[in-house]
Parts: C-alpha cells; sequence; structure tokens
C-alpha cells in the first residue's frame, strides 16, 4: 500500500475512480491497517496520490506504517472486523473515547452531562502540584565524555471518564530539570491529550513516583494540528498490535459537517489497564 500510495497505477493513467475500486478497496476489504497513518512532514518525495482526492481513511495525507514480519506473525494487525466500505466511505462502530462525550450518552441526559461538566484543558506552572514529599525518579543524559543524572517529574492525573467503574492514572507530561516549576511547559502531545482526558480538578494532578506502575500513556502521530472547536474521537475498540510490547495503536478521526476524517493515530500504552472496566456504547462512524 506504501508503494502504491506514492505511484498510483505504476505511472500509468487513472481515474480516482478507478483507483479506489481497482486497488484500496479490496486492500481495505482484506486489512484495515491501512488505517495506520501518521505524521507525513518528514517525506522529501512527492506523493502523486494526492491529486485524486480519495478519501482520508486511505491516509492519502500522512505516512503509512510499514508492514514488518516479527517471528512470522505480521504488523500492524487488529481483530477488528465490525467495519464495511460503502463506496468511499469507511463505516466503523466500535468503542471510543471522544472530545466530546456526549456522543456516548442518550441524547435526554446530554444536556445535564454538558452543564455538570467543568474541566481544565490546558496547563500552567501554577496549575501543578506541590513537589513536597516526592520521591524524585533520575534518568542519565549520556553525552561523549559525561553521565548526568537529571530529576524527572512525571505529571499524571487520576481520570475517570463516562464508562469507566474506576480511575484509572494517566502519564500527562514528564519534566526534566531540578524546579518542575521552571522548567514545565506543556507539550503539544499533553496539549492534545487533555482534550480526550481533560483535568476534572487541579487536586487529581500528581507526581508520579514510578511510571512503571499501574498508568496508561498516551502518545499522539497526527497530520494536523488539533483545532479545540473540533469534535475528534480515538477509536479505542479499534486496537492494532504493532510489534511493540505493552503498546496498541487506535485511529484518530475528526469529525467534519456529517462525517469524520482519518487524521492520525494515538499510541497507547498499558491498554488493558486502561479500558479494563471501560464500558460504553458502541458508535458507528462514518469516515
Amino acid at each position: 500500500m506504501a508503494h502504491l500510495l506514492m505511484d498510483p497505477g505504476g505511472g500509468a493513467s487513472i481515474t480516482k475512480t478507478a483507483l479506489c475500486r481497482t486497488y484500496i478497496v479490496p486492500f481495505a476489504e482484506a486489512e484495515l491497517s491501512i488505517l495506520c497513518f501518521g505524521d507525513a512532514s518528514l517525506l522529501d518525495q512527492d506523493r502523486p496520490i494526492q491529486k485524486f482526492e480519495i478519501p482520508s481513511w486511505t491516509g492519502v495525507n500522512g505516512k503509512h506504517y510499514l508492514e514488518h514480519v516479527v517471528d512470522g506473525h505480521l504488523y500492524p494487525s487488529t481483530t477488528f472486523q465490525n467495519y464495511k466500505i460503502m463506496g468511499r466511505l469507511l463505516q466503523v462502530t466500535c468503542a471510543c473515547i471522544s472530545t466530546d462525550p456526549s456522543i456516548l450518552i442518550m441524547a435526554s441526559q446530554r444536556q445535564q452531562q454538558q452543564q455538570a461538566r467543568t474541566t481544565v484543558t490546558t496547563l500552567t506552572p501554577r496549575d501543578l502540584p506541590p513537589t513536597s514529599n516526592k520521591k524524585k525518579p533520575t534518568c542519565h543524559s549520556t553525552t561523549e565524555d559525561s553521565v548526568d543524572e537529571m530529576d524527572r517529574w512525571i505529571l499524571s492525573t487520576s481520570v475517570r471518564l463516562p464508562g469507566h467503574k474506576s480511575s484509572k492514572t494517566a502519564i500527562l507530561d514528564e519534566i526534566y530539570g531540578d524546579d518542575p516549576y521552571e522548567d514545565f511547559e506543556l507539550t503539544k502531545q499533553a496539549e492534545t491529550l487533555l482534550q480526550f482526558i481533560p483535568v476534572e480538578k487541579k487536586e487529581s494532578l500528581f507526581w508520579n513516583d514510578d511510571a512503571s506502575s499501574q498508568c496508561t500513556r498516551f502518545e499522539f502521530d497526527l497530520t494536523e494540528d488539533i483545532d479545540v472547536s473540533k469534535q475528534y474521537v480515538i477509536l479505542s475498540g479499534i486496537a492494532f498490535d504493532h510489534g511493540s510490547p505493552g503498546w496498541n495503536l487506535s485511529p484518530v478521526i475528526k469529525k467534519e459537517q456529517d462525517y469524520y476524517k482519518a487524521i492520525a493515530v494515538c499510541h497507547i500504552e498499558n491498554p488493558d489497564y486502561f479500558f479494563s472496566d471501560y464500558s460504553v456504547p458502541e458508535v458507528t462512524f462514518m469516515i
């Protein structure tokens, strides 16, 4: 598929309808890993496929994760099957995490939920928890001449999304240096995560003494910047095994009028822990 997106038709003339029908649809029907793509900004090659205006779920605007085999197993892979292709549209039905939790709530409950929800979607040094009584994990920075020891501050939050039976710990950011307040600057990754997992109250923030304990980390590979005025969805019910132990990939989509646009993947560490008691209605998305 990566080769096809670089040179559709092998140099021959081909229409966008024929391209979808002949190449892309059969591939996606057999293997949904076409959804595994991310930032293409580092690509230095021409991408002729973009002129065909083919659907976003093909990964036309990103760089696909290359298929690879480890111990006879093909990655990325998924057992998810609840999807179908209808013309240019990819329909999936699955559980999700959304920047707009109301899509998981019955219409009669939405107004009450929205009124009750007051959240923090950005952080400043003044929002950080106190550092007293915190054991500071350290990490080592190796240069050609020396090994330096640095303080490592792991900013985490206790979160309970609609559908969670119990609170979970999610890592928001990591700060390196003697003073986390002085060295703090919210990363784009953390800003993105706060749209999906907003901090309900600042008291839920804490310094995690051990990142190897029960907690989850989210890392986004985006093809475009997040617009806080838009609705985004992590299709958590579609989990790809990418061959990295303890990590899964899930597609990220953005609402555009009546449909959705595939824009990214989210790498999720320790997903079994985070989703062990996460029970929400499955939602159908047209991409």
